[in-house]
């Protein structure tokens, strides 16, 4: 779906009138978001806007903000290439992530007031937590994810001669 498509759904809830009022703009410009862009003239939309600084900024941020203010959060989809994910070393790195998380979870579950420093932190934990959890699993469904090589056990080194 287009960013136009997705302004005409709003307008057949929302009059643009009381749109434009609310936003402090022209209803001719929010009549134009709803329209296709052509090529060389006319004006982007808001949502191409966002889409334009996530892209030129190469950061999620701006959408990170919107999703909290709307009261959710942003979960990446799958990202185009997944890199090969060796299981000795991303296993360890999981557990060992969720194994913190759990540990704070257990300790501010305990304190009757939390401060705010420690579900800020408790917050950054939870995100990367799952940002390396759906690596692991996209990863794992793209046959990406590869045991780690066996490398052959040396001989014990022989220290007497056999008589």
């Amino acid at each position: 779906m287009d960013s136009h498509d997705i302004v005409k759904q709003i307008l057949k809830d929302i009059p643009a009138k009381q749109i434009a009022s609310d936003l402090g703009v022209s209803l001719s410009l929010v009549y134009k978001w709803a329209e296709p862009p052509l090529v060389g003239s006319g004006t982007s939309n808001p949502l191409d806007r966002i889409e334009g600084l996530t892209r030129i900024s190469g950061s999620v941020i701006l959408i990170e903000w919107l999703c909290e203010r709307m009261n959710g959060r942003f979960v990446p989809g799958k990202p185009p290439e997944i890199p090969e994910l060796h299981v000795h070393r991303s296993r360890p790195e999981l557990v060992r992530e969720l194994g913190r998380l759990l540990g704070e979870l257990a300790e501010i579950a305990t304190e009757t007031a939390t401060p705010a420093h420690k579900v800020k932190s408790l917050r950054k934990q939870w995100e990367h937590v799952k940002k390396v959890t759906e690596m692991f699993i996209l990863a794992a469904e793209r046959g990406r994810l590869k045991a780690a090589p066996v490398s052959p056990k040396p001989a014990p080194a022989n220290t007497k001669p056999a008589p």
